[in-house]
């Protein structure tokens, strides 16, 4: 059963103040990083996620060179620890690689936005982590959009579809998970047809 419902003044004061940072999924597995390259802005996250499907045994996301003052990262990933992030900091090239399968892969950091594009214009939605997280029959996630045109889409970490739901209110909350079997999930806020974030759920 999906609920809406609005949110107090109090939140929308502060998801008001975010960034207009995104976030990226990048998934690791026996086959390497996929995506293998990105392009990014300074200030987006990129979240590592060990790809279950894939994966055998630990896993890494390893920076083998980075742009000058930033600092480096060893992840090791396994199955009861799947999610790591990091956040372009600076702009240049991050390279990572990962030991198990002797693969590697690399993101490029730009300064955000050409001149003259107003930051007001990009949408300006977000999304809470689902609470409870690990959950079992149901869990609740509340988010914020800058019109009344959002989605949530909900997919299993080989990227299939499990769940696609319309969002028409600006701010609210839903309620989802009642229908899923165990295992993890990656859910997305889409507005007007972008990207906004995605985060990771676990069914227990």
């Amino acid at each position: 059963m999906k609920i809406f419902y609005q949110l107090a003044t109090a939140l929308l004061i502060l998801v008001s103040g975010s960034n207009y940072a995104a976030t990226y999924t990048v998934q690791v597995g026996s086959d390497g990083f996929s995506p293998s390259t990105l392009n990014v802005e300074i200030g987006d996250q990129i979240d590592f996620i060990l790809n279950l499907s894939t994966a055998t045994g630990t896993h890494y996301s390893a920076s083998s060179s980075v742009p000058g003052g930033v600092a480096s990262w060893n992840y090791a990933m396994t199955c009861g620890t799947c999610l790591y992030s990091t956040v372009a900091t600076a702009a240049g090239t991050y390279n990572y690689t990962d030991a198990a399968s002797g693969l590697s892969g690399s993101f490029t950091a730009t300064a955000s936005g050409p001149t003259g594009v107003e930051t007001q214009d990009k949408p300006s939605g977000s999304i809470s982590q689902n609470f409870p997280n690990p959950f079992n029959g149901a869990t609740n996630i509340q988010y914020h959009l800058s019109s009344n045109s959002g989605e949530l889409v909900v997919t299993d970490l080989t990227g299939k579809l499990v769940d696609r739901i319309a969002l028409n209110e600006q701010n609210g909350a839903i309620q989802i998970g009642d229908n899923l079997r165990s295992g993890s999930y990656l859910y997305t806020l889409y507005e007007n047809g972008a990207i906004i974030e995605t985060k990771r759920m676990i069914v227990k």
